[in-house]
């Protein structure tokens, strides 16, 4: 089963050729120039980016596989996923809140708040 974290929602369509207007959930919205693909929650597909902007702090993707208005308004209101990879990944410090921190002897330092 692979894990997600919820990088952005679709909260409408742009144009008539399949752009969706998202609403991000990243501390920076910029983060969608270094990503390449995207799962949609409703069909847990993945989706190529093919193209990126943002205006008035809302970002608007071309995506791989949703061509015409009608696709757009089927996923309208569903998340965008980012897959976790593995120990060591940037996404990984969504785990790590409400945990403690100890040092290498055990002594507890403090605890992740988010």
């Amino acid at each position: 089963m692979k894990e997600y974290i919820k990088v952005g929602k679709i909260v409408n369509t742009h144009g008539v050729k399949g752009c969706v207007k998202c609403l991000s959930l990243t501390d920076d919205i910029e983060r969608f120039d270094m990503l390449e693909y995207i799962y949609t929650e409703k069909d847990d597909k993945k989706r190529k980016i093919n193209n990126v902007w943002y205006r008035n702090n809302l970002v608007y993707l071309q995506l791989e596989g949703i061509d015409d208005v009608l696709e757009c308004i089927f996923n309208r209101r569903y998340a965008l996923d980012l897959a976790v990879h593995g120990v060591g990944s940037y996404y990984d410090i969504a785990r790590c809140i409400g945990k403690r921190v100890k040092d290498l002897p055990g002594h507890v330092l403090g605890m992740v708040r988010g």
